[in-house]
């Protein structure tokens, strides 16, 4: 799911430098998910599309495939019901937790060598 090569093309070797654009992925997704659901909860679209928009940048730099966030941002932008993107949030959240799960992994292995 993850893929590290626009971390380790940016970083050019520096090995302390992908453990720390991995340790914000770790660290930021979550918060960006929370505040995504926050959102959702509260009916707040602005800021729905606000905090989707937030996260795409993070997801492709790990290797994820933004399609979904740019489907949920269509869907808010053309005022579908709220109810209707519930579907495609929980896969959101489910996808941001199982990307989370495997960053840490990543990380415990390059961070011990």
């Amino acid at each position: 799911m993850i893929d590290l090569s626009y971390f380790e093309s940016v970083a050019e070797g520096d090995v302390s430098f992908i453990r720390q654009m991995m340790k914000t992925f770790i660290e930021d997704v979550p918060v960006m998910v929370q505040s995504i659901n926050d959102n959702f909860l509260s009916k707040n679209q602005s800021g729905l599309h606000k905090a989707i928009h937030k996260l795409k940048p993070s997801w492709s730099m790990s290797g994820l495939d933004v399609s979904l966030l740019h489907n949920i941002e269509a869907d808010i932008k053309s005022g579908k019901d709220f109810h209707l993107l519930e579907e495609n949030l929980k896969t959101l959240a489910n996808i941001a937790e199982q990307a989370v799960a495997e960053m840490l992994e990543k990380y415990s292995l390059i961070s011990n060598d």
